[in-house]
């Protein structure tokens, strides 16, 4: 048995260890966009990522390409048909369409 769990852990940290890095957003600090806004409005129009801005440490806004945005809208889009063809029409199915919606509201935001 634990022949087999060396096994297995073996593996996995292989596998583990096949994958890059964790991949951090720039972040600018509030005070800091202030001084350098275009600068950032082209890191994020220009680039390949969003810039994220910052107070107290705290992440509190992002600034993202167009192409980013209208994927978004799109998403958002799409969560929102699904939502509407799950609800029920009959009152018997109220309970489960709302728990079918908290868990999407969580999942999708």
């Amino acid at each position: 048995m634990r022949q087999e769990f060396q096994a297995v852990f073996g593996c996995m940290a292989a596998q583990l260890s096949d994958l890059d890095p964790p991949h951090l957003l720039p972040c600018v600090s509030s005070d800091k966009l202030r001084d350098n806004l275009s600068e950032s409005i082209n890191r994020a129009a220009f680039g390949t990522e969003p810039v994220l801005v910052m107070r107290r440490g705290r992440k509190i806004a992002a600034i993202v390409s167009m192409d980013d945005l209208t994927f978004l809208e799109k998403m958002k889009q799409r969560r929102d048909e699904a939502m509407r063809e799950r609800l029920p029409t009959e009152q018997s199915g109220i309970g489960p369409a709302i728990a079918q919606r908290v868990y999407w509201e969580l999942f999708f935001g």
